[in-house]
């Protein structure tokens, strides 16, 4: 899933004069009809990134970003979040994920459990696969 961008002239970088705002998790809403203990079905969750929970380790959670119409597992990538940001650029706000990507092990679920096991994306080197996404990617 690596891709190497080091082909992208630096002049098309977007270039950021403005605070760039982190945060510590994000509040997913989503519709769950079969959840009636709701409004109408409809839920939230925290998803959270920070350097410590309750004085502990840092608890950086797993998110699913849409990646194709195949249903299941398959339709979906995996990532944990490292880091919640915002940014304006031409007045427009950007709420956005640094993510480090994972992939599954193997193209069917475990056939004990029935899950996907997945396992962090590096880089050469043995640098994490890091990507910055926009957070209307993650479902």
């Amino acid at each position: 899933m690596a891709e190497d961008l080091s082909h992208i002239p630096e002049n098309a970088l977007l270039e950021i004069n403005r605070k760039v705002f982190v945060y510590n998790s994000a509040r997913a809403v989503f519709y769950a009809p079969s959840d009636v203990s709701g409004i109408g079905g409809m839920q939230h969750e925290w998803i959270r990134s920070v350097k410590s929970w309750y004085g502990g380790s840092a608890r950086c959670d797993c998110v699913f970003i849409g990646k194709s119409e195949e249903p299941g597992f398959r339709g979906l990538h995996a990532a944990r979040v490292f880091l919640f940001f915002s940014f304006k650029h031409d007045e427009v706000t950007y709420p956005c994920a640094l993510i480090h990507w994972f992939s599954p092990v193997r193209d069917t679920p475990c056939e004990e459990t029935g899950m996907w096991i997945v396992e962090p994306d590096w880089l050469h080197g043995g640098k994490p696969f890091l990507e910055v996404i926009h957070l209307d990617s993650i479902l």
